[in-house]
């Protein structure tokens, strides 16, 4: 931890293990993108390397070439042949733009997103007494003998998951889900409407990968006008910038960090230029290198 983080409020760590978890993914999930994405450059350029190679260095050199450079030019024959059918699958349309890959990334990261709230308030419910007096917990229709015979560790995870059901969870759109859960525990707040759209968007997008290979239907095209597709179009493609709503992701990460601490007794005031002030209020070049690690590890 950088020493001018240390005068911020840290979260308790029952609060701070699911965002922790939550970033931790994202971290990972961008550095396989980004070798992966690499990767399949490597790959359609190996097959011209290897014959450069051989054409240019050993074939000329074969009456001075060594048994073991023989030995070496036999494998690298044997491997040319054995990525030219590689390099011939990564120039498909769908691989060539990367379009499959960041797809599988927009849909991992809004899982990601899911998750956190989820488990969040899981947490929330197993370790702030006041939270079962929410009305919708105290007026949820349960069968009190078959609510007591959970296990106490998962009392929490089913009350949740009622709660899910209650606010017509997955089926809603964008952040509404989200929202409508965490107002059940006044951790309800406002989000930039930009944030909001782009977090809209990304929730299509899953949907359409999800459900339709990635293809825009009339209720993709009719719901998400700002990306322009036409029925029938990838919902993904060469220009889509997959940080960019990632970065949305890790802005609604910092607004629901900012709101559990004020639910904890700390103003936003206390935490100016911490990092999950900066992440909220857009300061992205300051904030660039404390991004995935946004809240103050040990």
């Amino acid at each position: 931890m950088q020493a001018s983080e240390s005068k911020y409020k840290k979260l308790p760590k029952w609060a701070k293990k699911p965002l922790d978890n939550c970033l931790d993914y994202l971290e990972n999930l961008l550095l396989m993108v980004d070798v992966s994405s690499k990767s399949i450059h490597v790959v359609r350029m190996h097959k011209s390397l290897l014959d450069l190679v051989t054409t240019h260095w050993f074939i000329p050199n074969m009456q001075t070439t060594s048994k073991r450079d023989l030995k070496m030019l036999k494998e690298l024959k044997t491997i040319t042949e054995q990525t030219e059918e590689i390099a011939k699958n990564s120039k498909r349309k769908d691989i060539k733009d990367l379009l499959l890959l960041k797809g599988m990334a927009i849909v991992l990261t809004w899982g990601a997103l899911e998750t956190f709230v989820i488990d969040f308030l899981k947490a929330w419910l197993n370790n702030a007494p006041d939270a079962w007096k929410a009305d919708e917990i105290v007026n949820l229709k349960i069968r009190l003998g078959e609510f007591m015979q959970i296990d106490k560790e998962l009392r929490c995870d089913y009350v949740v998951d009622q709660l899910d059901k209650l606010v017509n969870g997955p089926p809603r759109q964008g952040i509404g889900r989200f929202e409508s859960l965490l107002k059940i525990f006044n951790l309800y707040g406002s989000i930039d409407d930009d944030i909001k759209d782009r977090l809209y968007e990304m929730s299509k997008i899953r949907n359409a990968f999800v459900h339709n290979k990635g293809i825009a239907d009339k209720k993709f095209v009719d719901s998400c006008p700002s990306l322009k597709c036409k029925i029938g179009d990838q919902v993904i493609n060469k220009n889509t910038d997959i940080l960019r709503y990632v970065d949305s992701v890790l802005v609604y990460l910092a607004e629901i960090q900012l709101r559990i601490f004020e639910r904890l007794g700390v103003p936003r005031e206390e935490l100016k230029g911490s990092p999950a002030m900066n992440i909220r209020y857009g300061k992205y070049e300051e904030a660039k290198k404390q991004r995935i690690n946004l809240p103050e590890k040990k």
